[in-house]
This record gives C-alpha cells, sequence and structure tokens, in this order.
C-alpha cells in the first residue's frame, strides 16, 4: 500500500549497474485517458492550449 502497488501493477524493470530497480508502468494509465478530455471552450487545437498556458507551443518559435 505505502508505494501504490496493488494486484496487476504492471512494473518497469531497469538495471543500473549492479542494481536492478522496478518502477510502476503508468503508461498505460495514460494511453487509458487519451483523448477523453475536452479543450476548454475558444481553444479549438492543443496548440492553442498550450499558447494560452505557456505563452508558446511545441514547435512555436522561441525568441529568448
Amino acid at each position: 500500500d505505502a508505494l501504490g502497488l496493488t494486484k496487476g501493477t504492471t512494473l518497469k524493470i531497469e538495471l543500473d549497474g549492479g542494481r536492478i530497480i522496478l518502477r510502476k508502468d503508468v503508461s498505460e494509465a495514460l494511453r487509458k485517458v487519451r483523448g477523453k478530455f475536452k479543450l476548454v471552450d475558444g481553444l479549438t487545437s492543443t496548440d492553442e492550449a498550450m499558447r494560452a498556458i505557456r505563452g508558446r507551443a511545441p514547435g512555436d518559435p522561441f525568441d529568448p
């Protein structure tokens, strides 16, 4: 319980030198909710949403 692991939880196994590292695999959880959320009224794309939040979207030119 303290680790947030339950029966059926998928783990990623990584090797780091001589250590074995187990991590909870959250990619399936993200895949399940992909496309389930709607944009706020007035925004027609995720790029517009990113510009509203961050001031630019991925792929926009960067002006320092």
